[in-house]
C-alpha cells in the first residue's frame, strides 16, 4: 500500500442549487425548453405556493396547504396578523425543509383591506439570507 504524500486537498465551496419550473412558462431563449427559477427564486416560488394551497387540495398529499385564506375573511382587527404570522410559520416549517425562518412580520393595511407580509428566512447551504414579500388580499 503506498500513500501519495504530495496530493494536494482541494477545499470545494459547499453549496446547494435548487431549481424548479417556472409558473409563468416562459420559453428560454438559449435551450427552446421552459425557463426554470433557481435557488432563492424556486425557494420563494415554493413557499407561495404552499401558502396558497388549501387543505385537501393536492391529491394524495391533503396534508399539504396552509389556512390562511381563513383569517382573510375574519373582521380586520389587532388579532388576525398575529394569526396569518402563525399559521405562515407552521407552514413553512412543516412543509419546506430548505427554510431555516428568522422571522415573518404581517401588517395589516386598513385602507386598501390587505395583509403585507415579510418573511425573513434562510435557505439551507446557502449563507446569504432572503426576504419574500407578499400582500395578501381576499378574493370575492
Amino acid at each position: 500500500l503506498s500513500i501519495n504524500t504530495n496530493m494536494a486537498l482541494v477545499k470545494r465551496k459547499v453549496s446547494r442549487l435548487y431549481t424548479d419550473l417556472d409558473l409563468a412558462f416562459g420559453k428560454n431563449f438559449f435551450s427552446d425548453d421552459i425557463d426554470k427559477k433557481i435557488d432563492v427564486n424556486s425557494v420563494k416560488q415554493s413557499i407561495k405556493i404552499l401558502l396558497s394551497t388549501m387543505p385537501y387540495e393536492r391529491p394524495f398529499h391533503p396534508e399539504i396547504g396552509s389556512d390562511i385564506h381563513k383569517s382573510l375573511f375574519e373582521p380586520m382587527d389587532a388579532f388576525t396578523p398575529g394569526l396569518i404570522k402563525k399559521r405562515i410559520y407552521n407552514t413553512i416549517e412543516n412543509f419546506e425543509p430548505r427554510v431555516e425562518l428568522e422571522d415573518v412580520v404581517v401588517t395589516s393595511n386598513y385602507d386598501l383591506q390587505v395583509y403585507e407580509v415579510s418573511i425573513y428566512f434562510k435557505i439551507v447551504g446557502v449563507p446569504e439570507p432572503a426576504i419574500l414579500t407578499l400582500t395578501l388580499s381576499r378574493l370575492r
